[in-house]
């Protein structure tokens, strides 16, 4: 079940990433370009090579997850990554998917499921298992909350876990509430 959480955790902030990744990338250009420069008050520059490194860091680390997203995509077959493709990037309703392919929802969501769980075995096939992933995403915040707004929908049955929140900070808590909403099927209007 764990297994399936992740996945869809994984699948759910995989949108995201590129634009993410960018946005690292223009923050790390933007503060190497200043490091030199030293006014009263500030941080010093070697505090400011420590962030750069810290999100250069950060950037390796979500790359290793956009990775690992289309690297089981591509070991599956063409029609179940273009399933998985709708739902979790295109964010089309499950009903929808279903309608298209002649079934109804429910036999859609456990084929959803199903694919979900063939593409952590693949994550798994290049060496990145639960506890790499937890350690990998320990400090991205934006994701854990995705990941426990799935744990949250849990009977208490399950067992499973939710994982502590690390402190968010600025962009991260607005997105970390966006990708909350939008799991619980809100408007972005709301």
């Amino acid at each position: 079940m764990k297994k399936l959480i992740w996945a869809k955790t994984i699948f759910e902030s995989y949108k995201y990433l590129s634009r993410i990744i960018k946005s690292i990338d223009r923050l790390v250009l933007e503060r190497s370009v200043n490091s030199y420069n030293v006014s009263v008050g500030e941080i010093t520059t070697l505090e400011k090579m420590e962030a750069v490194i810290d999100l250069i860091q950060r950037k390796k680390r979500l790359l290793v997850i956009k990775m690992l997203v289309e690297e089981s995509l591509k070991n599956i077959d063409k029609e179940s990554a273009r399933i998985l493709i709708k739902y979790y990037i295109d964010k089309i309703d499950m009903t929808t998917i279903a309608q298209n392919y002649g079934t109804n929802r429910r036999a859609m969501a456990r084929k959803v499921n199903k694919l979900l769980q063939m593409c952590m075995e693949k994550m798994y096939d290049l060496g990145y298992n639960i506890r790499m992933i937890e350690n990998l995403l320990e400090n991205e915040g934006w994701i854990i909350g995705i990941y426990n707004s799935y744990v949250a929908k849990l009977p208490a049955s399950a067992e499973i876990q939710e994982i502590a929140l690390p402190p968010l900070r600025g962009m991260e808590k607005v997105f970390y509430n966006y990708c909350n909403r939008m799991s619980r099927g809100e408007s972005c209007s709301t």
